[in-house]
């Protein structure tokens, strides 16, 4: 069976030390106490311990049986350590403090008992106790790693940074290859504030355990953050993101980190890149929400004080704008459009951008006017071309559809911006309504030469190629 060995929470930086018996020579711990808890009962060299009674009667009839079993053979640590499981999982731990107290008594040398010892003790909260077990422990099985580590934490939480360290140190000698070791000596660096060797161990942790990487990571950037070197713990937090995108706290803390530092965009990115990876993670959609509802209301409150300052600032308009169309007020933002293109009678932009909330509200003939106003007003806007020119092949009212204007503003679109796939995918479908299905096909390859996957233009290319088939079909007739 395999040996458990509880672990105790040093701080921030918790972990957990596991199993080793490898002979490795290391420094003496500190000088050992002679005194085991007696828990208010009297310990016997042998398991006949009259223990509180179990309820469960599948876990009590295993409590017996392994009762049994350390009669039969005491020094056989087995025995004791499934009993001990066993009062555990019953919720009874000061059983299995007599029980492991029982086995170090027996076979002082079997170092997973005296470790669980001490930290079932430290669980309870009796840390000089646990401290004074635990460097019994650590001199009468020296070569126990586990036992060292939860020493270290015992002595950490007495105060004892120096000793704390040393038993440490000596779990890591032991069993230089589990990272939960370092993770306990890491903690108690960072404790003791010693944030440079706490960082240099950290550092070599990084780079010797992959698997935990992201882990220490994570460690690294509490440690920035705690030294004021918040820009460091963003870009550990960015490699942590790329390592595990679904560590979601890693995102959730660089969020934060921005979100303090003013940089609201940054904040939003860090959210909507976790939210991209973890779509289903509700804390983070929380911090999104909250974000998001901080940046708009900052968009909000520049952009009107920007127009009030200059009513010639178009950019402040667009940003007002945008914020109620996201609030979906688009009626709002068509208000504050429309109010910016009266102050600026020359700007197009504002007019495709008018175009497109007329769209939004189904109003078709309001929006090719917008669109054709725009033109007007500047003929290589290509925005407003290629806007206007989809709008007059897929308008739901009949009256407002020319493709032969469509494909005079497509084509010039396209012309001004000849990598757009947008524009492509316009022009594509201008030509398509008009019957010329090869020429829309050869369009749109043109788009997905520039864009493999996008989902919109491969739908398209197979649409085009169904109707190519149709017609082939009707020529074969």
């Amino acid at each position: 069976m395999r040996l458990l060995l509880i672990a105790t929470v040093v701080c921030a930086y918790a972990g957990c030390a596991s199993v080793s018996n490898r002979p490795v020579r290391h420094q003496a711990p500190p000088a050992a106490a002679t005194a085991l808890p007696d828990d208010g009962a009297k310990q016997p060299q042998r398991g006949t311990a009259q223990l509180i009674p179990i309820p469960d009667a599948e876990l009590a009839q295993a409590d017996q049986l392994y009762a049994l079993r350390i009669i039969q053979a005491p020094q056989d640590p087995r025995g004791y350590m499934a009993r001990a499981m066993v009062r555990q999982k019953a919720g009874d731990l000061a059983g299995a403090r007599v029980v492991y107290s029982q086995c170090v008594k027996a076979i002082p040398e079997f170092g997973p008992a005296w470790a669980n010892l001490g930290a079932l003790l430290l669980e309870d909260g009796k840390v000089d106790e646990a401290a004074r077990v635990l460097m019994q422990g650590a001199a009468s099985a020296p070569e126990h790693a586990g036992t060292f580590a939860n020493l270290a934490g015992a002595l950490s939480m007495q105060g004892r940074d120096e000793d704390a360290l040393q038993a440490s140190e000596t779990a890591i000698e032991l069993d230089a290859e589990d990272a939960d070791l370092r993770r306990n000596h890491i903690a108690i660096l960072y404790k003791s504030k010693k944030f440079v060797e706490a960082e240099r161990a950290l550092k070599r942790a990084i780079a010797e355990f992959p698997d935990d990487g992201a882990d220490f990571m994570m460690r690294l950037s509490e440690l920035q953050m705690a030294r004021g070197e918040l820009g460091k713990a963003v870009e550990t937090l960015e490699r942590v993101n790329k390592m595990d995108p679904h560590r979601t706290l890693a995102f959730l803390r660089r969020a934060a980190i921005l979100g303090r530092e003013e940089d609201l965009d940054g904040s939003l990115r860090a959210l909507v890149e976790g939210l991209e990876q973890n779509p289903d993670d509700e804390e983070l959609r929380s911090f999104f929400r909250v974000a998001m509802a901080l940046r708009l209301h900052r968009d909000l409150e520049e952009g009107m004080a920007r127009i009030q300052e200059d009513p010639t600032d178009v950019d402040a308009y667009l940003r007002v704008a945008r914020v109620y169309e996201l609030g979906k007020d688009y009626r709002a933002a068509l208000a504050v459009l429309t109010d910016g293109a009266t102050n600026n009678p020359r700007n197009g932009e504002l007019w495709v951008h008018i175009g497109l909330l007329e769209s939004t509200l189904e109003r078709e003939r309001e929006a090719l006017a917008a669109y054709r106003r725009a033109i007007k007003m500047d003929p290589a806007l290509h925005s407003a071309l290629n806007n206007c020119a989809y709008l007059l092949v897929t308008a739901h009212d009949p009256t407002l559809r020319d493709a032969g204007e469509a494909m005079k503003l497509a084509r010039k679109a396209v012309e001004l911006e000849p990598t757009n796939t947008s524009y492509l995918d316009t022009m594509a479908e201008v030509q398509f309504v008009r019957g010329d299905v090869r020429a829309a096909r050869n369009t749109i390859t043109r788009a997905l030469e520039l864009r493999p996957a996008d989902p919109q233009l491969l739908a398209q290319a197979q649409r085009f190629d169904e109707a190519l088939s149709r017609q082939a079909s009707a020529r074969g007739r």
